[in-house]
């Protein structure tokens, strides 16, 4: 795990929450990455949150995570050949603090056929990741070019939520 890496300790919590999708991808993710600290700050209120949501978008449209195989497939084909915006945004609560920011990065995905999409979804890969792939598996096959941070397409845009780590202290 990314945090982990960065010997930075955690606890897992999962939020329950129900994650929205507006008309912009940034706002999307930066309104579900709070939603998230937000539900889990309610029952750790002296605790240190960290709430991420990562949105993939081509040319603004949010792809979300994929609801079923059709919709895997619908994903996949739109993000085929094509450049998409990765948005990672965090939300960091404690007593007294919210930070919220995001980072974007652009994956290029070479195109993908029929076989390959198949192959992919019977594979179970694309579900629970928004876009559909998952870049740190068997993603990375598709993906030609990364303008940004490989650790953001990921889900976590470490070296900003580092950043604002050091401001607290």
């Amino acid at each position: 795990m990314i945090l982990s890496e960065h010997k930075i300790p955690f606890k897992i919590i999962v939020p329950n929450v129900d994650e929205v999708t507006l008309a912009s991808p940034i706002e999307t993710a930066l309104t579900n990455a709070q939603l998230k600290a937000e539900n889990v700050f309610k029952d750790c209120p002296n605790e240190l949150i960290l709430a991420s949501d990562t949105v993939v978008a081509v040319d603004d449209l949010v792809l979300g995570k994929p609801q079923d195989e059709d919709d895997a497939k619908r994903i996949l084909n739109l993000i085929s050949d094509k450049r998409q915006a990765v948005i990672s945004a965090y939300c960091l609560m404690a007593p007294n603090i919210k930070i919220i920011d995001y980072d974007t990065t652009w994956v290029t995905m070479r195109e993908i056929t029929a076989e390959e999409i198949n192959d992919y979804i019977g594979s179970g890969e694309p579900f629970g990741k928004a876009g559909a792939y998952a870049i740190q598996e068997n993603g990375d096959k598709f993906v030609t070019k990364i303008e940004g941070s490989f650790n953001n397409v990921v889900g976590l845009p470490i070296e900003k939520i580092i950043i604002a780590l050091n401001k607290l202290h």
